[in-house]
């Protein structure tokens, strides 16, 4: 018997494995070949599991046109019905592919002629036979069919090649003789009604061309060929289920369907692609499982050879594009959740029928005509906010079983980089098709940052970064009542936010806010505690005593009695009026009005300060130095150094009474 044409190719290890096994079958033959097609498992199991070949009697129309009595014995001595299993599949050599030529052809000279009649004995296969499809067209399937030369010392072969739509005897009289040939091939068109083509071919050998006649042919080997349907037609009933058809050729009595998604990387006739319900003999319905892309069918003719199943040539791919049921899908909730480790976003959308769900999160929305129905995907990318952004995420619900259509999908994905404003936008993807659905915006507002009051005495001007995010900021005091929105143009001009707070103490909160769609969004508050100012006054007057300058000095706290003064200094400068307390010569004054003056000390330190000038004038509290006639220049008080800032208390500052340039000179001050 020859070897199944699909089994030829096989590595030697596998052979030897397959030789090894006792009661072959599809499963375990599988199991070997794991890289091998249908058809290469289906021929190995066949050839393994081959039955004993039943020879049919000979027909009794057939006469004998020679003495054959003696040719038939010889044969009959020498041959035996063979069982298949006994022919070793793995043994001899890859038969080489010769040449048609036909100069080799013998059928016009053996015109008139009639070979013996056959014995019905046949031994096992000498060689190998191989069919090779070459080319398909509307005339038919053109096959190279070719074998291996027999091994003789006669001085003449003849080869004959019979054809058989399905399955055929072992006999050279049954079927369709082909061809006589000298050669080893021959091309024969199929035409496209067959569907089972069966080859076999006998060898005639013997010493002179006419002892061909008398002789018994030996078989050189046999080969079956399936070959698939044409013209199949397919249907898409705009549901997802596909039907198809076709005329059923001779000599198939079954067909395998296999279909799977165009871009598919596995092999079409991959086991998992196979249709494995709803298939007959001439149609089959189909419902596939994604909709909204193009699907490939291929038919596989199978049929029953020598007790065996096998499959056939595959049919030409026919392709359907399949209807596309898209939605718009409603982004029902888009919500920020804070987090130390990075601001994330909950989403959800009821689950569509079918396809993914693809959701873009972006800075900006997608042009408005973009959702008015369904696109390709080249108008996604070509979008400005959907194009342009990296933050896409995809859930393809044709391979998330646990969620149905129309049931809710929540999710959570993480908020894109520094974005103050992210538009998640939902797409349904089916197939080719892409519809954007219904989007939610969703903001944050920025901490304000980097926060610093100064003081202006009369005022305090608050500065900050500006929040990103953040269309105004909420300025509020507690003590001051201050409350104000101020936009961004307003605090660029101001150069701040400006504040009279309370002296006594205050409170600032800044909070940043965002509006969109009449909804606020508000930002963390910064607070800001404000100590306070403490608002020190003096004036200066002069007095004569025996013939010196007395230069006194009254203090006050502004507005509040203080029963813990801070120390003063009187500065005096030559040149200019002193701009600090070390911009000039520290005076030394003495305070009065004690009744023994004390010695001239370098700092004025009061044990108590009235609210007003009036008061401290009342109080008879003051503190004086002597000047020369000789000096002129320019005073003035400060806070001595130590006294400016204590730790949680207000600021303390000493202002000026009124504008006047203090200048000293003989003449007194003015």
């Amino acid at each position: 018997m020859a070897i199944n044409r699909w089994v030829t190719d096989l590595p030697a290890d596998a052979i030897a494995q397959l030789s090894g096994l006792v009661a072959p079958s599809r499963e375990r033959v599988a199991a070997i070949l794991r890289d091998a097609t249908p058809q290469q498992v289906d021929a190995a199991t066949a050839m393994l599991s081959c039955e004993s070949q039943q020879i049919p009697e000979p027909r009794a129309e057939q006469s004998a046109l020679v003495d054959t009595a003696a040719a038939a014995e010889d044969s009959a001595e020498a041959a035996s019905t063979s069982v298949a299993d006994e022919w070793d599949f793995a043994a001899g050599p890859e038969p080489t592919k010769p040449q048609v030529n036909p100069a080799d052809f013998m059928d016009e000279k053996l015109r008139g002629f009639s070979f013996a009649p056959f014995a019905h004995q046949v031994a096992a296969p000498c060689g190998l036979v191989k069919v090779e499809v070459e080319e398909v067209t509307d005339a038919g399937t053109q096959v190279l069919v070719y074998w291996d030369e027999v091994p003789s010392a006669a001085s003449f072969v003849l080869y004959r090649l019979v054809g058989n739509v399905g399955e055929g005897p072992l006999s050279p009289e049954e079927g369709t003789t082909l061809v006589h040939t000298r050669g080893r091939a021959f091309r024969e068109v199929i035409p496209p009604t067959v569907g089972m083509r069966h080859y076999t071919v006998w060898a005639y050998m013997g010493d002179s061309p006419r002892s061909l006649l008398g002789v018994q042919p030996e078989l050189v080997g046999e080969e079956a060929l399936g070959l698939p349907p044409r013209n199949i037609t397919l249907v898409e009933d705009k549901n997802g289920t596909v039907t198809g058809s076709w005329a059923l050729p001779q000599g198939i009595d079954d067909i395998e369907v296999y279909a799977r998604v165009s871009t598919a990387v596995t092999p079409l006739y991959d086991p998992s692609h196979r249709v494995t319900s709803g298939v007959g003999l001439r149609n089959f319905t189909h419902t596939v499982a994604k909709r909204g892309k193009t699907y490939d069918f291929q038919l596989f003719p199978t049929f029953e050879f020598r007790g065996s199943r096998r499959v056939g040539e595959g049919s030409e791919i026919a392709q359907v594009q399949i209807s596309a049921n898209i939605q718009k899908v409603v982004m029902k909730e888009a919500v920020r959740l804070p987090s130390s480790a990075g601001d994330r976003i909950s989403l959800a959308w009821d689950v569509p029928s079918m396809g993914e769900v693809r959701v873009y999160l972006s800075e900006q929305a997608p042009q408005a005509d973009l959702a008015l129905e369904a696109v390709e995907e080249r108008h996604i990318l070509d979008d400005d906010a959907l194009g342009s952004t990296k933050w896409v995420h995809t859930f393809d619900f044709d391979e998330i079983d646990q969620y149905q259509p129309g049931e809710e999908h929540r999710t959570v994905v993480q908020w894109p980089g520094e974005w103050s404003q992210v538009f998640c936008v939902p797409v349904h993807v089916v197939g080719d098709s892409f519809q954007v659905g219904d989007y939610q915006v969703v903001n944050r507002v920025e901490k304000i940052k980097d926060t610093t009051l100064h003081e202006r005495v009369s005022s305090q001007l608050v500065t900050f970064d500006w929040p990103k995010g953040a269309s105004v900021v909420h300025v509020r005091s507690r003590s001051s009542h201050i409350d104000h929105y101020l936009v961004e143009e307003d605090y660029r001009r101001q150069g701040g936010v400006r504040l009279q707070l309370e002296n006594l103490g205050d409170t600032v909160e800044l909070e940043p806010r965002f509006y969109y769609g009449g909804t606020a969004v508000t930002g963390e508050t910064t607070t800001i505690e404000y100590e306070g100012l403490w608002t020190y006054r003096y004036r200066i007057r002069t007095t004569i005593d025996n013939g010196n300058y007395l230069l006194g000095v009254w203090l006050w706290r502004d507005g509040v009695e203080d029963e813990h003064p801070p120390s003063f200094v009187l500065v005096f400068n030559r040149d200019r009026l002193p701009l600090h307390a070390g911009d000039g010569e520290r005076l030394r004054t003495v305070w009065s009005p004690r009744s023994e003056p004390d010695e001239p000390a370098p700092k004025m330190v009061p044990e108590r300060l009235e609210a007003s000038w009036d008061a401290a004038e009342a109080s008879g509290t003051y503190w004086f130095t002597t000047m020369e006639p000789s000096q002129h220049g320019y005073v003035r008080v400060f806070l001595a150094d130590a006294e400016r800032r204590r730790p949680n208390e207000p600021q303390r500052v000493v202002v000026d009474d009124d504008s006047r340039i203090f200048e000293v000179d003989p003449g007194g001050i003015r």
